[in-house]
């Protein structure tokens, strides 16, 4: 595949922050952003800083200024030198976007772990990504970055904000980004998330040493706390690993799972078995080649109802329907009133259901209590363009 972004890879090693990853285990994904005027060999001399356990990423900004110097988006050379192409920012978002999906699916790393660490204009770009695309990473530290009002009206729902790790970071003498600024868009992102760390140094617009340092510091813990919690119930020693499904036409299969549901594949095995993932796991779907003259399970027999993806959000559940509308795949919707939910049938018959809870928006319930409503198609579709003006 063709990146969509020029960049440098360091890979993980043993060092001082213990061994790294287990075999088992992907490893974290760090992406560094540089400023404008950069290059991705700026924030790669940083690269031996950060916790060994990283797979690190260092990303050249598209627009080009000299061929030594580029930015995340242009400046307007007519006016003063924060007017700048909002096309280009937009741009620079949705690259960056593809890019970590790219980076995850060809550097095999746990997309669970993805976090952004940007300077300037690559602070910015990086919280416009958390604030439109919270699931696409993990955490942002963002140093003397600001917040575009032109992606106000994309931001994600207050739910999927709210415990957003960031950590934001300026220059007390920084002439470009002034410190006002700074602190206006601390107090304007911690309306959104309670997860904020806030710091400030007495030196201009540039990195220093010990803003690395703490930078480095505070994604040690957060890759410490992402394995504490892998089990989130200290008192179960189990989790659900993986499903595995029985299939007519292994290639038919992974083509439909990739296609409606976003996974990918992590291992295969000849023509017997496919593995797909779309978490840190190795598989959580494993895909077993059984013949074209395989039988049905006869009707009413017992076994497994459905298989349940839950989606990110309203605009991730829409996405799927709509996918399956354009292809002509049977689907049915029903409102729960503690889910959305939207089933249809794999090339095998099984049922698939892909829901979105919605037990903390206004009006819902907190029990299903076996009540269920048909769920018009013009109601999931309007979720398409991210219009959070709806209600439940």
């Amino acid at each position: 595949m063709k990146f969509s972004l020029r960049h440098r890879i360091k890979k993980p090693v043993s060092g001082r922050h213990g061994t790294a990853p287990l075999q088992k285990e992907k490893s974290p994904l760090l992406i560094l952003l540089h400023g404008v005027g950069g290059h991705e060999d700026d924030l790669m001399e940083a690269a031996d800083q950060f916790d060994d356990r990283f797979t690190i990423i260092s990303v050249r900004g598209p627009f080009e200024q000299s061929p030594t110097s580029f930015a995340w988006y242009r400046i307007s050379p007519f006016l003063d030198e924060r007017t700048f192409f909002v096309d280009d920012a937009e741009e620079s978002r949705l690259l960056l976007i593809q890019f970590i999906n790219e980076a995850i699916s060809n550097y095999d790393v746990d997309p669970q772990q993805v976090y952004l660490l940007g300077f300037g204009q690559g602070a910015t770009v990086s919280l416009s990504v958390m604030l439109t695309e919270p699931g696409v990473v993990s955490g942002v530290v963002a140093i003397s970055g600001e917040i575009l009002p032109e992606v106000l009206h994309l931001r994600s729902s207050q739910s999927r904000l709210q415990e957003f790790p960031i950590l934001l970071a300026y220059g007390l003498h920084d002439q470009i980004l002034p410190i006002q600024d700074g602190r206006r868009t601390r107090d304007l992102l911690a309306t959104f998330t309670s997860d904020l760390s806030y710091r400030e140094y007495t030196i201009g617009h540039h990195l220093s040493p010990i803003s690395l340092r703490e930078a480095a510091d505070w994604l040690t813990v957060r890759l410490d706390t992402h394995r504490q919690t892998r089990f989130a119930d200290s008192n179960s020693k189990f989790q659900l690993g993986h499903v595995q499904l029985r299939v007519r036409d292994l290639d038919r299969s992974i083509v439909f799972y990739k296609r409606y549901l976003s996974l990918r594949v992590t291992e295969r095995v000849g023509r017997a078995y496919a593995f797909l993932s779309n978490s840190y796991h190795h598989h959580d779907l494993a895909l077993q080649h059984v013949g074209p003259e395989a039988l049905d399970m006869p009707p009413n027999s017992i076994g497994v109802t459905n298989i349940a993806f839950e989606a990110v959000d309203m605009a991730a559940l829409a996405d799927v329907y709509h996918k399956l509308q354009e292809a002509g795949v049977p689907v049915r919707a029903n409102d729960h009133f503690i889910t959305w939910s939207i089933y249809f049938n794999d090339p095998d018959g099984n049922e698939i259901e892909v829901y979105c809870d919605t037990r903390d928006l206004p009006g819902r319930s907190d029990m299903w209590q076996g009540r269920d409503l048909p769920l018009e198609s013009q109601k999931i579709l309007s979720y398409l363009k991210n219009n959070e003006s709806n209600q439940v």
